[in-house]
């Protein structure tokens, strides 16, 4: 017993065959030329000229990139006194206990190296605690102590939770100027 091809492969077939039949002799060398061809489309070429532009781009902040980072690089964002650099995988952080003015706005950090209050670092009973990980913008680039969002929404996810007779609601800012992955990585 001969299975037949499924109807979808055999009905291809017979387009193709049908739309190869309806080429003009003449213009049969040109189609098949054309199908050989082995230049670059316009697909191609845009995504070579993206490729091309984002290497330009490219800082060469990645650890793996033959520029990469090299000792006592400086810190890639205009922080002045604000970061030191680190020898791991975050190359520089923010430094801790830190208390002045920078650009325009006040600027402190605590213990930890956050731009945030005092946390203890056991975290207290009935408390939940939510970790900030970004760049400028979570950390308050160019805000004063207590403007940018993170203090903003600890203050009204703490406030709703006890409100509610809920735990205490923390959030814990590891943002760091330059920290996002297209400054990054």
């Amino acid at each position: 017993m001969s299975s037949s091809p499924p109807p979808i492969p055999r009905f291809a077939l017979t387009a193709a065959l049908l739309a190869g039949g309806l080429v003009p002799a003449r213009a049969l060398p040109r189609v098949v030329e054309a199908l050989r061809d082995d230049r670059w489309s316009r697909a191609d070429i845009e995504r070579w000229e993206r490729g091309y532009y984002e290497a330009l781009l490219d800082v060469g902040r990645r650890p793996e990139a033959p520029e990469g980072p090299s000792p006592g690089r400086s810190v890639p964002f205009d922080a002045g006194r604000l970061a030191q650099n680190v020898d791991d995988l975050r190359e520089y952080v923010l430094k801790p206990n830190l208390a002045t003015t920078h650009k325009g706005a006040t600027w402190t950090t605590n213990a930890l190296g956050l731009r945030d209050r005092e946390y203890a670092i056991k975290k207290p009973a009935e408390t939940v605690r939510i970790a900030l990980i970004g760049d400028s913008i979570g950390a308050g680039w160019g805000v004063d102590d207590g403007q940018g969002f993170e203090p903003r929404l600890e203050r009204a996810l703490d406030g709703a939770s006890r409100a509610a007779g809920g735990p205490r609601g923390e959030v814990l800012n590891f943002s760091v100027p330059g920290h996002a992955p297209g400054q990054r990585w």
